[in-house]
């Protein structure tokens, strides 16, 4: 980004100037600042048609960058340099809280820091544990590692003292602690246990909850309240056993211009009505480098306006990494999603890589959003001026891009693969436009869904409108679920209206069947049903849609080389400077000129 600080933790002096005049739409200016500072390229390493091995957060011991490049998440915290002011307060493991807070002589604990410095200080935390559960108020704070050293919160305490009932049980006796427990009906339903969030590991790998000591096997715990005991199904001796205690970690309280960075937040069993292990209200919070996994619910929820959360790594939380609500003017970029939702939360409810409702001029950009139990990115409840762009959402569970009654939403240049259901959806908003994406191997590819939910509100009617998609490229379909798959699909479950009556508009795209699947090509709304296409030239002809769109079959994808990640259209091939000229927002959003030719699908 642009405002004085260089990503990735060079400096420290970043603040969200560039975005206090953006109340109206103003995207355009934001994304030209966003962009000026990345250098326009993504690296798309490792994106070929077999899954990249991610980093496995299982283990205690990690790589903490992602499998196709640095630029995506958190820096090793070893390789962090932010820079220690005059005047810093130190904390360290072994220091004491009757100490000054000085390097000389630091704290013990987080909790004295923030209680301690006056508004405006920085707190650099020394390498260690920190189990801790940590509250700041209407103070303006920054908490940092030392330079080179690694800092963690810590939910979790080590668990002695197991007694073997049996070569395949064993227990712990005086085990009281105890959370909040169930409920949340509207959250749970693939697992009944996932609002229940205790967490016990095995050499830093997560154990799986059972309901009844009967039902305890290898790999389980149990949580016998009645009689204070814990039990476990593998063996604990010789191994590191630890269980989860604290509820929380970071609760920002209005802490106007704080900044947490570089620091690792794990093991913490956050209910789902506590939202998260890390929560931030306010305005102005900035969230980097981070990481944050195997919590039991949210990685981070952030409530603040003007807030940027970037180069961050969200990895086997329960529910899901990263959530925002009732937010403007928010940056979320260069973060890394992976293997959230554990607990399998409902699919339909919240979950996934990363969830944002009632936000507003939101930009989405250069994130990696990957082997998620649910969407990679999903945005809902009416938000609205919020722009994606240039995103890598790959192998998630349920939907890659989800746009749900919103409104004005640009979705651009993402490469989007191998999603279970849909690549990308829009479901109920108006006015969402996709540009320039490159969808491999979906479900289906683009799908918009209208249902008989219904508003009097102009801006959020609960139906699609003013639906523009233009210069993407589709390749193949690979459905379980739903059926039929479809390169595009419009439909309407009132069955009483056509995509044209839904202000669906499709030209400028390109349509690959490698081989002969899927049979249908298109789904057409039309009153009374969905007609289905098998062939480009039929659905042009009977619906006036993709008069300049390009259909092939039985025809490799026109990409440079996809096993090597290289996902652009090949020079010379029919995409290349086939697609329409950009508008200048969308231009903007992607960080190319507009009015100029351009290729089909994926431009940076």
């Amino acid at each position: 980004m642009g405002g004085g600080r260089s990503p990735r933790g060079t400096t420290v002096s970043y603040r969200q100037s560039e975005y206090s005049a953006t109340k109206q739409r103003g995207l355009v200016q934001r994304a030209s600042l966003a962009f000026a500072g990345v250098g326009g390229t993504i690296l798309l390493l490792g994106l070929g048609a077999q899954t990249t091995a991610a980093a496995d957060y299982s283990s205690p011991q990690v790589s903490q960058l992602s499998s196709i490049g640095a630029r995506y998440g958190a820096q090793p915290a070893t390789a962090l340099r932010y820079p220690v002011p005059p005047g810093a307060y130190f904390v360290s493991p072994s220091g004491s809280n009757s100490g000054s807070g000085r390097q000389s002589s630091p704290w013990r604990t987080v909790a004295k820091a923030v209680s301690s410095a006056p508004s405006g200080s920085t707190i650099v935390l020394r390498a260690g544990t920190y189990h801790e559960s940590v509250t700041w108020y209407r103070k303006t704070l920054t908490l940092q590692p030392y330079p080179g050293e690694r800092a963690v919160f810590d939910g979790s305490v080590p668990v002695t003292g197991w007694v073997a009932d049996s070569s395949t049980l064993w227990h712990v006796d005086g085990w009281k602690t105890t959370f909040k427990q169930g409920g949340r009906p509207d959250l749970v339903y693939n697992n009944s246990l996932a609002a229940y969030p205790d967490m016990v590991f095995r050499d830093g790998i997560p154990l799986r909850q059972v309901g009844s000591l009967s039902q305890v096997v290898a790999d389980s715990f149990y949580v016998d309240r009645a009689n204070e005991r814990l039990y476990v199904g593998s063996s604990p001796t010789g191994r590191a056993m630890a269980a989860s205690t604290l509820s929380r970690a970071l609760y920002l309280n209005y802490a106007q211009n704080s900044m947490v960075l570089g620091i690792t937040f794990q093991r913490y069993a956050t209910h789902p009505d506590l939202v998260a292990a890390v929560l931030g209200t306010g305005k102005g919070l900035f969230f980097e480098n981070n990481i944050f996994r195997h919590n039991a619910a949210i990685g981070l929820s952030d409530m603040s306006d003007d807030s940027t959360i970037t180069n961050n790594t969200f990895a086997y939380n329960g529910q899901m990494g990263l959530h925002s609500h009732e937010t403007d003017n928010v940056v979320i970029r260069e973060n890394w999603m992976h293997h959230n939702n554990t607990e399998r939360f409902k699919l339909p409810g919240a979950q996934g890589g990363l969830k944002v409702t009632a936000g507003s001029n939101h930009l989405w950009v250069d994130n990696l959003s990957e082997q998620n139990y649910g969407c990679g990115l999903w945005l809902d409840r009416r938000s609205h001026d919020v722009t994606i762009a240039r995103n890598v959402v790959r192998d998630n569970s349920f939907r890659g891009i989800k746009a749900e009654v919103s409104a004005r939403v640009i979705i651009a240049s993402n490469l989007v693969l191998r999603n279970k259901t849909y690549g990308i959806l829009d479901n109920e908003s108006n006015g969402v436009r996709i540009w320039n994406n490159t969808l491999v191997l979906n479900g289906r590819g683009i799908q918009a869904t209208d249902s008989s939910r219904r508003s009097s509100d102009t801006t959020f009617p609960k139906d699609v409108k003013a639906m523009a998609i233009r210069n993407n490229i589709i390749v193949d379909a690979n459905a379980v679920w739903p059926k039929p798959p479809a390169l595009l699909a419009i439909e309407d479950f009132t069955r009483t209206r056509t995509g044209s009556q839904m202000g669906v508009t499709a030209d400028y795209n390109a349509y690959y069947r490698t081989g002969t699947a899927p049979q249908t090509l298109v789904m057409w709304a039309r009153s009374g049903g969905t007609s289905l296409f098998a062939d480009l030239a039929e659905f042009r002809r009977r619906t006036g849609q993709e008069v300049h769109g390009l259909g092939f079959n039985r025809t490799p994808a026109p990409f440079v080389d996809p096993a090597a990640g290289n996902y652009r259209v090949r020079l010379g091939s029919p995409p290349a400077l086939a697609g329409k000229p950009l508008p200048p927002d969308i231009a903007a959003a992607i960080g190319v000129p507009s009015g100029v030719p351009v290729d089909m699908g994926i431009l940076q």
